[in-house]
């Protein structure tokens, strides 16, 4: 029963901790205060002693300020880091699906590959010219497809059902840009 009592309350003080860090970045984020918001969240995701929801939050803060300050290969790249290890956290993960749909909306389309990469941050302009934007959307749409099917897998709650709408919302602007015409159900 001590051993139990123990591990619950240093399970308690890792997700107090956490908690205090995310509302640091989120203080800092508020603040317009990217990059060191930025550090704030890596610092929870690189951590062992975080809760696995500090962590989940802190991937979507993290990659919300690479989004805000423009650098598009890291938030590429945290995006993907996060898929590869959350497959299956409903919430979270119809979340994940909602803000990489609105990364993949605003990314540059265009970069430069090198050696297999694409690198769409336009300081070193070595490599062969690309141009993604039809393939960023067809990302964009998988995304927001497989956001709503997270979503309709959730029980409803006020929460859910408030993201769901604000997601209806943001595949609606998505679908209206340049009359883009997406066949939902032959996907």
């Amino acid at each position: 029963v001590l051993i139990a009592t123990q591990l619950q309350t240093v399970g308690s003080v890792m997700t107090n901790e956490g908690n205090k860090i995310l509302a640091q970045g989120e203080k800092l984020y508020q603040e317009h205060n990217y990059k060191d918001a930025i550090n704030s969240y890596k610092e929870i995701i690189g951590s062992s002693k975080f809760s696995e929801e500090s962590k989940k939050k802190a991937y979507l803060k993290l990659i919300e300020c690479l989004k805000l300050i423009k650098q598009w290969d890291n938030a590429l790249t945290s995006f993907d880091s996060y898929l590869k290890l959350h497959e299956n956290d409903n919430l979270f993960q119809a979340r994940m699906y909602t803000a990489g749909a609105e990364l993949y909306q605003v990314v540059p389309h265009n970069g430069y590959k090198r050696k297999g990469k694409v690198f769409r941050n336009q300081e070193l302009r070595e490599g062969d010219y690309v141009y993604l934007e039809t393939e960023d959307r067809a990302k964009a749409s998988e995304y927001f497809k497989k956001a709503k099917d997270f979503y309709y897998k959730l029980e409803e709650g006020k929460v859910v059902n408030e993201e769901v709408i604000n997601l209806n919302f943001k595949i609606t602007d998505f679908l209206q840009y340049n009359n883009y015409y997406y066949d939902y159900e032959s996907k």
